[in-house]
């Protein structure tokens, strides 16, 4: 199973790369670790089913056969 990251659909930065799923894309990409991105809309954060992934409404999660969840990006690496 691949991992599976949430991202914005539509980035509130306009692509600058402020998003804090950038950091994780990128170590995925740099290790040749393919991936899926969930996008999200800002609304869709405060949905109960992102919620339960993520109780502050924030991206990105993560999602592998090891890992369900994670709260703060940094900790992916």
């Amino acid at each position: 199973m691949k991992p599976t990251i949430t991202a914005f659909a539509c980035s509130p930065d306009e692509g600058v790369g402020l998003a804090r799923d950038m950091r994780v894309r990128w170590a995925l990409e740099e290790v040749g670790q393919p991936y899926d991105v969930r996008l999200l809309s800002m609304a869709a954060l405060k949905e109960p089913e992102h919620r339960a992934r993520n109780p502050f409404g924030s991206i990105p999660t993560y999602r592998s056969e090891e890992h369900t969840s994670e709260l703060q990006s940094r900790a992916y690496l």
